[in-house]
């Protein structure tokens, strides 16, 4: 059965469900669209783009380019995508490329549960270590121990990451 065949079965059978049929109101079915992807100017540095390729993602997404760009020149960016389209690399591509050539640069990743948090800060470390570049990298949330939040506020890292509660807080 097709892709198409087979999300049609299950909304069908979610229609003629005794509880859950009523519920559903619209179904609409709406037609691929070709992949947008773009470039980075300038280019990511070698090892980052082996890092990215290595992962599967040999190329990136036109959202994901004219968001790194539009930080380039400053801009304020708000990325508004579904689960999984690839977000997150709009900040931390630029957070990397500053850590791989040494700039003085930092960064305060705020997200709204400790859960993503430590879910982000594993992916971000992981590229970091694929593409050859070092990267300091800490958690200041509720399971930080209070000396290590005191250390943190004294000697920040280059990458912070915390929610908006603990932010507050500290």
């Amino acid at each position: 059965m097709s892709e198409a065949g087979a999300t049609s079965a299950v909304v069908e059978a979610l229609r003629r469900h005794p509880r859950l049929g009523g519920q559903i109101v619209h179904v609409e079915r709406l037609p691929g669209v070709p992949a947008a992807f773009g470039g980075i100017d300038p280019p990511l540095p070698a090892g980052l783009a082996a890092a990215l390729a290595g992962g599967g993602a040999e190329r990136l997404w036109s959202h994901q380019t004219e968001g790194i760009a539009a930080l380039h020149r400053g801009e304020h960016v708000l990325v508004t995508t579904p689960t999984a389209s690839g977000k997150s690399l709009v900040f931390h591509l630029p957070v990397l490329v500053e850590a791989a050539r040494g700039g003085p640069g930092r960064a305060l990743f705020l997200y709204p549960l400790k859960a993503l948090g430590q879910d982000q800060r594993g992916k971000l470390e992981e590229l970091a270590a694929s593409a050859g570049i070092a990267l300091d990298c800490a958690i200041y949330d509720g399971d930080t121990a209070p000396a290590v939040r005191a250390r943190l506020r004294r000697n920040p890292p280059r990458v912070l990451i915390t929610n908006p509660d603990m932010l507050h807080l500290g």
